[in-house]
């Protein structure tokens, strides 16, 4: 059955319940596993929040992109957990495909999108996967998101928007464009606004 392209038919008529059960049947068929830890559990500091496995075939890229079909899977998801408001289980599924395709922003973009929406101790996350995401594809979602996360986690900072310029300058010479414009926009984010 074609699982995964059932699934994407179901997200796009926002049936995300249908959609996870589809990407869920095909994970089992790549042999892929998100295990949950309970909240006592994870009180107690036992294990990872997730912890999965896959066999080989399902963590080889696939397709002119060269991102492993599993991670496809898996982002898509984390996304519809989003969708229904479940940023724990969305955080976990980003997670696992930000393993298996550290190159590719989506998996970066939805880790941020859920951290942010978890406890305050999780924002430094949602802004460092969000500067990944801009670093792996400097879209306008992506910069508007690390954008935003970013003025709201500290606020303003002069010596912090300095910092980040520098490092922006340094990426600009080594020619990691995406890092530059990362650091540039979070440099941007700290700069304090202007007097009324």
């Amino acid at each position: 059955m074609p699982w995964k392209r059932m699934a994407d038919e179901a997200f796009k008529r926002r049936d995300y319940w249908q959609a996870m059960q589809h990407y869920g049947t095909r994970l089992e068929e790549l042999g892929v596993k998100v295990r949950f830890c309970t909240e006592e559990a994870e009180e107690e500091g036992e294990a990872d929040e997730t912890e999965a496995t896959q066999d080989d075939a399902a963590a080889r890229p696939r397709g002119i992109d060269q991102v492993p079909e599993a991670a496809k899977v898996l982002s898509n998801c984390a996304a519809c957990f989003a969708k229904v408001r479940d940023f724990k289980s969305s955080l976990a599924f980003a997670r696992k495909a930000s393993e298996l395709a550290p190159r590719w922003s989506k998996p970066w973009s939805r880790i941020g999108v859920a951290a942010w929406q978890l406890d305050d101790s999780a924002r430094a996350e949602a802004v460092e996967a969000c500067a990944k995401a801009v670093e792996m594809e400097p879209s306008r979602e992506n910069v508007a998101s690390l954008l935003s996360y970013a003025a709201q986690m500290e606020g303003p900072s002069v010596d912090e928007a300095h910092m980040h310029k520098e490092k922006g300058n340094e990426a600009t010479r080594t020619r990691e464009l995406g890092l530059a414009v990362a650091m540039y926009t979070i440099a941007i984010a700290r700069l304090p606004g202007l007097p009324e």
